[in-house]
This record gives C-alpha cells, sequence and structure tokens, in this order.
C-alpha cells in the first residue's frame, strides 16, 4: 500500500480521498511515525509532506532510503524549496489539482498500483461499484463493499488484517470494527445468494483475504 506521511490533517485528508477515489488506497499518518508503518506494513511506495517541515521530512526520506533502498519516496515540498533528499520524485505544491496529479502518477508509474480493472476468469472489479462480476453474475454492492473487496482483489493471496483493512477504508477513524465485519457478512451473503461458497475468507491471527476460487 502507499504511505502518506502529512503533519497536515486538512490536507492530508483531501489528498487521501481523491487518491482513493482513482483507486490508490493508503495509510496516511503523521510524519513521526511514517517509518514506523513502513516498518510493520506493506508499503511499495512513501510520499512525505515537506511543505510545513521540511527538513523533518528530509531526514525521514534519508531514513527511508537508508533502510528500503528500493522504496519509492516521493517529496512533497513548497514551489520554491529546495531539498536535499534523495527522493524519486519531487511534487512541488502550486495547486491541490497539480499535487494530486503528480502524486496519482507517481503511485501508478513509479509505485507500480494499479488503478485499471481487476479481473481474474471468476471476477472481475471494475472502476466503480456497478461494474462488479462474480463467476458471470453481477453482484451489487455498497461504496464500501466495493472499496473492500478492491482492496482484498489488489493484496490477494496475501492476508491484511483487520485493524489495516479499517485504516484504509476510514482513515479518520468514523467507524467501529463491527461495520468491516457487516460489510464481509453482506458480501459473503450475495455471493451465497448466486450459489457460491464465500468469496472473503477469514482466519484467526492472519486477517482476510480472497477465496482461492478467485485466484485462477
Amino acid at each position: 500500500m502507499l504511505l502518506l506521511a502529512t503533519d497536515r490533517p486538512s490536507f492530508g485528508k483531501d489528498l487521501t480521498a481523491r487518491l482513493e477515489a482513482a483507486g490508490v488506497y493508503l495509510f496516511r499518518v503523521p510524519l513521526e511515525t511514517a517509518l514506523f508503518y513502513a516498518h510493520k506494513k506493506d508499503t511499495g511506495g512513501a510520499i512525505l509532506d515537506g511543505a510545513l517541515e521540511l527538513q523533518k521530512a528530509e531526514a525521514l526520506c534519508k531514513s527511508l532510503k537508508e533502510a528500503y533502498p528500493e522504496l519509492p519516496v516521493a517529496l512533497l515540498l513548497t514551489p520554491k524549496g529546495t531539498p536535499d533528499a534523495p527522493a524519486d520524485r519531487l511534487i512541488r505544491e502550486t495547486s491541490p489539482d497539480a499535487v494530486f496529479d503528480e502524486a496519482l502518477e507517481f503511485a501508478v508509474k513509479i509505485c507500480g498500483f494499479r488503478t485499471s480493472p481487476l479481473s481474474t476468469f471468476h471476477l472481475y472489479v471494475g472502476n466503480d461499484r456497478s461494474d462488479v462480476l462474480y463467476k458471470g453474475y453481477r453482484l451489487p454492492l455498497s461504496q464500501k463493499e466495493y472499496e473492500l473487496l478492491r482492496i482484498l482483489f489488489y493484496r490477494a493471496p496475501n492476508w491484511t488484517s483487520a485493524d489495516d483493512l479499517m485504516e484504509l477504508l476510514y482513515p479518520d477513524g468514523s467507524r467501529k470494527i463491527s461495520t468491516l465485519f457487516a460489510h464481509i457478512s453482506h458480501i459473503n451473503k450475495k455471493v451465497k445468494a448466486c450459489g457460491e461458497p464465500p468469496l472473503i475468507l477469514c482466519r484467526k491471527g492472519l486477517g482476510y483475504r480472497l477465496c482461492d476460487t478467485v485466484l485462477l
């Protein structure tokens, strides 16, 4: 997943919403905890916000590159900022649209995130919730059910913990974990109505992933 490290709550919330709407899901954290997240999470790239505290972001960039030389890192800074850090991409904050465009390009072209439809022989997840097919059946999903399915599909065959799914689906902590369980139950019930076994599996200590049939 992508890691967005910023100490600007409003900016971080807006950029997260726009990236997730484009199909790029991420962990949004303060700069001071970004290194911990990179150690603990499955991180495929990082965007560090140095618009307010460039030296702090530079130091974090250097630490990340020392620990993970292959990790793509983008550094966000003011239009006239002069960074001293081994970043793979510099994003200058000229406008919200420009930042989003460059962040999305970084995620897709440098980090390798897939925003196009995801598909195997049995499962197709398009660019919106109305375009989901499982074994030829159209699967009607709510927006959050769609996002949950897409995250699990993107991460297949890996397991994803309930805590990570909650952070990815509700980065502002606006829901209880029971909401996640309800989403999973609803998806599996809809699949069962088509005469199929559960689409989402659960294993204690590991979390959730899609069933093996999807990966065939």
